[in-house]
């Protein structure tokens, strides 16, 4: 970037992390009162020189809806903070501040999107009753996201989590229209890939899933695709990564009880029995009462076989459900 007196020269280079390979490269001459026009200019070069395709999901993303109340924009960025705090309490408040915002702005796709997540947490960590009730609910709540903005890849990509548990075929398809709406999307990768897990085609599992650790490392949501990659290298015998995974997953949120009982799985079948004990009490200070009701509500193998294989290493550590 160079300025002499009332203009500005600005040299722009795309380079690939991995390779050092030069992608693009551009020279803008302007004036200072054009920045604003020059700022949108080198982003829409960009964009296209990465991808054709990617220009389209971001011309999509502009033309999104809006808030139309800045108090409901407000409320529900609020309310995310307290869903990434993964504690019962915060999630509570959090269902409280999505309510409020989607009660000032009805028609804004986004709270629902984000009180999808609020019951998806609330079923996965434990914080309910009825994990398969708040299940339930975070499907309903994705489905109003996706009705009030179906070009919304973040409402798709939401409903293609949803319906892991719900619909894994059609959590496929939601995962692959946020995708093609926003081919970077994390969420679309996340439904895409579980779902092809709990489907048994855990090597495809572990690709997409890799993929959304690649487009967003440092996402709050991280843990449970780290957690996810975890129970597909579980499953396709790879003990030792599955561990690594599960204690990465660990290390990301510690309270997430999925990583405590996927790390007990993992070490039970590799053999290392004690490890998988020790693993398997800290899990119980998380959740005491890990019942099969909750397994069952919140791991949705298709093939019984599966299932069988996650249990045996349960018990090996001393599981009695």
């Amino acid at each position: 970037m160079r300025k002499a007196g009332n203009r500005l020269r600005i040299t722009a280079q795309l380079i690939d992390a991995e390779t050092g390979a030069h992608v693009w490269a551009e020279r803008f001459d302007r004036e200072m009162a054009d920045m604003f026009d020059l700022q949108d200019e080198i982003t829409e070069r960009i964009v296209t020189a990465i991808a054709p395709e990617m220009a389209r999901a971001e011309e999509q993303r502009a033309l999104r809806k809006r808030p139309a109340d800045l108090d409901a924009w407000d409320m529900s960025h609020r309310a995310l903070w307290h869903v990434y705090r993964y504690t019962k309490e915060d999630n509570e408040k959090a269902h409280e501040l999505l309510e409020r915002a989607a009660a000032l702005d009805p028609n804004w796709a986004l709270p629902h999107s984000w009180m999808a997540f609020r019951h998806l947490t609330d079923a996965l960590l434990g914080f309910g009753a009825d994990p398969a009730q708040s299940l339930k609910l975070c499907g309903e709540a994705a489905e109003r996201a996706v009705r009030l903005d179906g070009q919304d890849p973040l409402a798709r990509g939401t409903l293609s989590i949803a319906n892991i548990w719900l619909d894994r075929r059609r959590a496929i398809s939601e995962g692959e229209k946020a995708i093609a709406l926003n081919p970077s999307l994390f969420y679309g990768y996340i439904g895409l890939g579980a779902s092809l897990g709990f489907l048994g085609r855990w090597e495809e599992c572990l690709a997409h899933s890799q993929t959304a650790s690649k487009l967003s490392p440092r996402d709050p949501l991280l843990t449970f695709v780290l957690t996810i990659e975890a129970l597909a290298h579980l499953m396709l015998k790879n003990f030792d990564a599955a561990v690594e995974y599960a204690e990465r997953g660990i290390r990301e949120q510690p309270k997430n009880i999925r990583g405590h009982i996927r790390l007990t799985c993992a070490l039970a079948h590799k053999g290392d029995i004690d490890a998988a004990r020790a693993a398997f009490e800290r899990g119980k200070k998380i959740l005491p009462n890990l019942t099969l009701a909750y397994i069952d509500a919140t791991h949705p193998f298709d093939r019984p076989e599966d299932r069988e294989f996650y249990l045996d290493g349960l018990r090996m550590a001393g599981w009695e459900g």
